[in-house]
């Protein structure tokens, strides 16, 4: 028998997977997750500044959503390398919801955020409990494929207005900002598209030139992953001390971040009123799904490398609870992000405490550094966006399926040209319609073989392909499908039809 002392630690222990890692632990391993919660503070604080301003928001928006959600994770999550804080596409994905609802940059924007939060995390939470997760299983690979290369290009052509500094209305529609920008091109802002070109250039070489180099001169791989991944905090500190120097001796207007508080919100709860609910719902659904699928796609891959066991259900409802703190602490919606969780992984990363020394870290900045960004250009933001979002881009992968099934490249295809001119939402459904009815035809339509046996007795293989014997008293069949209600008349058809044709035929196999 089990006393309750046992049965207490046990519970306790499988609710919080960072409490029986602790004892497991030593102090080598324990400095491992000292390196990659100081080398994530490094990536997490740019990105989480750039993606509230992709999301419309002021930037201290992506700081407080980047404390509280990841302590929970850390705390209750199941994979200590996942990096739970804010993404491009959900991001874009909150822009395009409320941007029909609230003006950008408002206090009632604001709310409706913090709602859309609130709602995304008690959605992911049902959806847990509900044991949901295998739904993400009916949004094929091509289709995030065509979905992610969309949103990719969407992204950056959003943050092109601040890149040439033009106040031009946003707009989810790629074409509507490009011709807004070619309109307005002579009003461009030359030193802000100065600054933003040289980020971008200087991103993508840290990224892409740099660790080639390093690598070359056999530079440990832990610290090549450092020094690329801090480009865009090195980026940040000098465009901002250059920014301070020109706006304050040359009197050269570009266009900056402005004041960030240095203070933590008040925890609050913003619920929705009946009105406000029914108009977030589809887009809190939208985005509960699309988080669910990176966050898990993301932890499958990470799972793997670490032969962890991986409950996605347990880890959804893990992922909600996250997002209902970001709401609490005037925060937006959170996942768990690739770039991130890689660099954790690779710093070494082996239990919550990474995630939670993270989060105190961020906390530290919000409080005491944040101040010393008011130069900062929002050119160098947008640019860490355009950098960051040019790596989701990969149509090769997409034309690799043309091999395998001509049906896939369709079905990325549809996809991403439904996101681009019919919106986000209709992209990914029209994808994931056109997987399910293609699925149901081919399957509906079997391929059925007649089969002989070959000179080897117990071997059979297809008449058509092969060398074999038949019998014209036997009708041998061989069904490369399963059975079901949808492919049931069209076999009976066929096998009527084969039988047909022969008048010596006693049996059917």
């Amino acid at each position: 028998m089990v006393d309750k002392k046992n049965k207490q630690r046990i519970s306790i222990h499988s609710f919080l997977p960072y409490l029986q890692q602790w004892r497991a632990f030593n102090i080598h391993q324990w400095s491992g997750d000292v390196i990659a919660g100081i080398v994530v503070t490094v990536v997490i604080i740019p990105q989480a500044m750039a993606y509230a301003m992709l999301a419309g928001l002021p930037a201290e928006a992506g700081l407080y959503a980047s404390i509280l959600p990841l302590a929970i994770y850390g705390l209750f999550g199941g994979l200590p390398s996942l990096s739970v804080a804010p993404v491009a596409i959900d991001s874009l994905l909150i822009a395009v919801a409320i941007g029909g609802l609230a003006v950008s940059g408002g206090t009632h924007y604001w709310q409706w955020v913090i709602m859309l939060a609130l709602m995304v995390g008690a959605l992911q939470i049902l959806f847990g409990l509900l044991r949901l997760g295998h739904l993400i299983n009916f949004i094929s690979d091509p289709v995030i494929k065509g979905f992610t290369n969309a949103a990719a290009i969407i992204i950056a052509v959003s943050q092109l207005r601040y890149i040439v500094g033009l106040d031009i209305p946003r707009s989810t529609s790629v074409f509507d900002t490009l011709q807004a920008l070619i309109h307005h091109l002579g009003a461009a802002n030359g030193w802000a598209a100065v600054i933003g070109l040289i980020s971008i250039i200087f991103l993508l070489g840290m990224q892409r030139i740099l660790p080639n180099l390093l690598k070359r001169r056999s530079w440990p791989e832990t610290l090549v992953l450092i020094v690329s991944r801090s480009a865009p905090l090195i980026l940040i500190i000098v465009m901002t001390v250059l920014s301070a120097y020109w706006i304050q001796s040359q009197d050269r207007s570009v266009a900056v971040i402005g004041s960030i508080p240095a203070h933590l919100p008040q925890l609050q709860v913003h619920l929705p009123d009946r009105t406000q609910f029914n108009q977030l719902l589809s887009p809190a659904v939208t985005i509960a799904l699309i988080s669910i699928l990176q966050s898990v796609s993301v932890g499958k891959i990470l799972s793997g490398r670490k032969r962890r066991r991986f409950d996605a259900n347990r880890e959804i409802m893990v992922f909600g609870l996250a997002n209902i703190m970001a709401s609490f602490s005037r925060g937006m919606v959170v996942s768990g992000g690739f770039g991130r969780s890689a660099v954790n992984d690779s710093a070494g990363a082996q239990s919550g405490l990474s995630s939670l020394l993270t989060a105190g870290l961020v906390l530290l900045t919000t409080l005491f550094f944040t101040p010393y960004l008011f130069y900062l250009p929002q050119a160098v933001l947008a640019a860490i966006i355009v950098a960051a979002v040019i790596n989701l881009i990969d149509f090769k992968s997409i034309f690799k399926y043309w091999d395998f099934n001509k049906a896939d490249v369709l079905a990325a295809m549809l996809t991403f040209l439904g996101v681009l001119f019919l919106g986000i939402q209709y992209g990914i459904l029209a994808g994931v319609l056109f997987s399910i009815v293609y699925y149901l035809w081919h399957t509906s339509r079997p391929h059925l073989a007649v089969i002989g046996e070959t000179e080897h007795p117990g071997h059979y293989r297809n008449v058509e392909r092969h060398n074999v014997k038949t019998c014209p008293h036997v009708l041998a069949l061989r069904v490369d499908e399963s059975l079901y209600f949808a492919n049931v008349n069209y076999l009976q058809t066929e096998i009527i039809n084969l039988a047909a044709g022969k008048p010596q035929l006693q049996y059917l196999v």
